[in-house]
């Protein structure tokens, strides 16, 4: 296409690599708010994580991929498959 990476996930393409990259000593919910706030290109949402607009969306994508009882656990303490999993609902 030509187009530089960063436009074409404005269009709403996303990727995953095959390592999950995850921040290992946040827990999954907080590492869905921190993509969800980078995508909507609010630097301040990193700073106000527990009143993020997208929660409830972040929560639905996690119940999508049947991890959300993982939401509130550091992503260092899940299996790699979980992991993976997370992976793929924050690039959706």
């Amino acid at each position: 296409t030509a187009k530089p990476p960063r436009t074409i996930t404005r269009l709403g393409i996303a990727r995953a690599f095959q390592i999950p990259q995850l921040f290992l000593d946040q827990t999954v919910m907080e590492n869905m708010l921190m993509a969800a706030a980078a995508h909507r290109g609010n630097p301040s949402g990193f700073s106000r994580l527990d009143d993020h607009p997208d929660r409830a969306e972040m929560e639905r994508l996690l119940d999508l991929l049947s991890v959300r009882e993982f939401a509130g656990r550091l992503a260092r303490e899940l299996p790699e498959g979980q992991r993976k999993l997370v992976d793929i609902a924050i690039a959706l």
